[in-house]
């Protein structure tokens, strides 16, 4: 009788986990759709698997958006938001946050440009064409930028704002942005508007 107790509450807390997760799936899902209509994305797109969304695509002007999910160890998953088709090519500039690693490259001698701006250099680790980085980031840019490589994306909503963590990079013509889920907090509602917060900086 104990054996089959256990494997009852085995069952029960297995059916339990993935009711959670398909719940999670499905309000990310509802939230990426949403997203894609705030932000007037156009020839959208959209990839399903047993009616739940797993990829959305699109285009702003002359960007192309991708909505997605992340995994990165057992905890670490959520919403990636892709942005690319800038106009300075695959080659022209990375970006990333400042931390151990750009310590260790900047140690064997990797070259980081710098823009004169303290707060956007003590962040944001930059590499590339001089000449397009001080065209591409005025003021206003590094403004709406330098937040990212510390990990943040303020956002408005009908509600209110807040400001969530995130990890960004811009490799090449593409500005990735992954947004950890939380399974207690209210993460995904701010989709729409982590969108519409990105697309501002991207166009520019």
């Amino acid at each position: 009788m104990g054996g089959l107790f256990g494997l009852m509450a085995a069952a029960g807390s297995g059916a339990f986990a993935y009711l959670i997760f398909w719940t999670m799936f499905r309000e990310r899902s509802r939230r990426w759709r949403e997203a894609a209509a705030e932000a007037g994305l156009i020839a959208v797109e959209a990839s399903t698997v047993l009616g739940c969304t797993t990829r959305i695509t699109g285009r702003a002007g002359s960007l192309r958006v991708t909505l997605s999910s992340y995994q990165r160890g057992r905890y670490d998953r959520g919403t990636r938001i892709a942005i690319g088709g800038f106009r300075h090519g695959n080659y022209g500039l990375t970006i990333r946050a400042e931390g151990v690693s750009s310590a260790i490259e900047k140690t064997f001698g990797e070259k980081e440009l710098e823009l004169g701006d303290e707060a956007f250099d003590s962040v944001a680790y930059l590499q590339g064409a001089p000449g397009l980085a001080r065209a591409l980031f005025d003021r206003e840019t590094r403004r709406l930028v330098e937040p990212l490589f510390r990990g943040e994306l303020p956002v408005k909503g009908r509600g209110g704002g807040r400001t969530l963590k995130v990890r960004a990079s811009l490799a090449g013509d593409v500005l990735q942005v992954d947004i950890p889920s939380r399974l207690f907090g209210s993460t995904e509602a701010w989709t729409p508007a982590a969108l519409v917060a990105l697309l501002e900086a991207g166009q520019r």
